[in-house]
């Protein structure tokens, strides 16, 4: 919810530095974790991740709201 872009930019960050790593000759930590790596890349923009953050703000407020007032 707070700072998406800096969360997206660490999170390539990560995967680059992990492929570098098996680039280089390390093991890898988990089966087919190459073929993850490039099947789940982490997301092209932090859209998605900044709308899921307001409606969850959103959907708590609500339920505040609805437990104060019921």
């Amino acid at each position: 919810m707070f700072w998406p872009g800096r969360k997206r930019a660490e999170a390539e960050a990560h995967q680059r530095r992990r492929i570098d790593q098996l680039d280089s000759g390390a093991e890898e930590t988990f089966f087919e974790e190459r073929r993850t790596i490039f099947a789940y890349p982490p997301p092209k923009s932090d859209t998605k991740m900044r709308i899921n953050g307001t409606l969850q703000v959103l959907l708590g407020a609500a339920s505040i709201a609805l437990a104060v007032w019921s």
